[in-house]
């Protein structure tokens, strides 16, 4: 959990997801607690 600050700084985050700004694009991690931990709900 540590190494995702690596991704870029934060950005506008909300409770479904958190974004990170870095020089070559932004990425977004998607919050699965609200998919009951399944990439499967969330897809």
């Amino acid at each position: 959990m540590m190494d995702i600050f690596q991704l870029g700084i934060p950005g506008p985050s909300g409770h479904e997801n958190d974004t990170y700004v870095a020089e070559n694009g932004i990425y977004k991690v998607n919050n699965l607690l609200n998919n009951n931990g399944s990439i499967v709900s969330l897809l």
